[in-house]
């Protein structure tokens, strides 16, 4: 004789959703078919699309004015009111957009003081910057070195730093 087992009918009824640590969703399940209740059943068939960015940069402007980081945060509100990103990723890249809303002054006053990348190459500079300060800095390139080119760098870049003195031991 072949015994079978049986499960409870209060088990079979419940949501079949395990957490990490073992422990099973006390709801009921929707239905026999998915064996899930309605919160676990909708979070498996939320699909979040790999690639969200056209819809999350439109009309960002690059994150270089407030109006874009605006419009920026517009776009992650209103993909996490269409459930179409979840809260973690929003709450992210909410917090990304506040961090890049300070450094817009600190922004301002490098292109006001004519700060500009010493990394990028002379085309990237005219691309990327709106105020002309890499025009500024051709023309300042395009006239001869002399001794104050270094005074004149240092005082863009900061302070220079004082050579060690070879007659002291380090300590």
């Amino acid at each position: 004789m072949k015994s079978t087992s049986q499960v409870p009918a209060a088990l079979s009824t419940r949501c079949s959703h395990r957490t990490a640590s073992g422990r099973q969703c006390r709801q009921l399940s929707r239905d026999s078919r998915s064996c899930l209740c309605a919160h676990h059943f909708n979070l498996r068939n939320q699909k979040e699309p790999d690639d969200l960015s056209d819809e999350l940069l439109a009309r960002s402007q690059n994150f270089q004015t407030a109006q874009g980081v605006n419009f920026a945060l517009a776009n992650i509100y209103r993909l996490l009111a269409a459930n179409r990103i979840s809260t973690r990723r929003a709450t992210v890249l909410a917090y990304i957009n506040s961090l890049l809303l300070r450094t817009l002054p600190a922004i301002d006053y490098d292109y006001e003081t004519g700060h500009t990348d010493p990394t990028a190459t002379k085309n990237d500079q005219t691309k990327d910057d709106p105020s002309g300060v890499a025009n500024a800095a051709k023309a300042s390139a395009a006239t001869p070195p002399s001794s104050t080119a270094c005074t004149n760098a240092n005082s863009v870049w900061g302070p220079s730093i004082p050579e060690p003195d070879p007659a002291k031991k380090p300590s």
